[in-house]
């Protein structure tokens, strides 16, 4: 199941909110904004085994591997838990992703985490920011 639509409609708080009621094991991860006094400054994940990882600021970091808008993308953290979930047994686990976003397919290995959830056959969720079409072109 992917969630889909425009910045601000609570398609994560409506993911959180099924991953804290759901009873089950769950492997993914959740991200935040990173903000000080009012502004966002960054966004984080917060993973299913409860850590917190920084995977873009407006503050370039050492392990930048490029910008997005105003924001330096770039965590070895995160990129070592792309893989990491990659090689994760999965079986009998809920499945989740907030947010496949322009940030987050930045990291190498992040397509083949989404290609890898997207393929089993256990339940997946995950977010996805609403993407503007403006033309629609079928072919014969």
């Amino acid at each position: 199941m992917l969630l889909t639509g425009q910045p601000g409609i609570s398609k994560s708080t409506l993911l959180r909110n099924f991953i804290k009621n759901y009873r089950g094991d769950k492997l993914g991860f959740v991200t935040n904004e990173i903000k000080i006094d009012d502004e966002r400054t960054g966004f984080e994940v917060e993973t299913s085994d409860g850590r917190f990882i920084q995977i873009a600021s407006i503050i370039q970091q050492e392990d930048c591997i490029g910008k997005v808008g105003k924001y330096y993308v770039g965590s070895y953290e995160f990129g070592l838990l792309i893989a990491k979930l990659l090689y994760e047994d999965t079986d009998n686990k809920l499945l989740y992703i907030d947010e496949i976003g322009p940030i987050q397919l930045m990291f190498p290995l992040f397509e083949d985490l989404v290609n890898k959830f997207l393929a089993t056959s256990n339940t997946f969720v995950g977010t996805v920011k609403q993407l503007n079409v403006t033309s629609v072109y079928r072919t014969s």
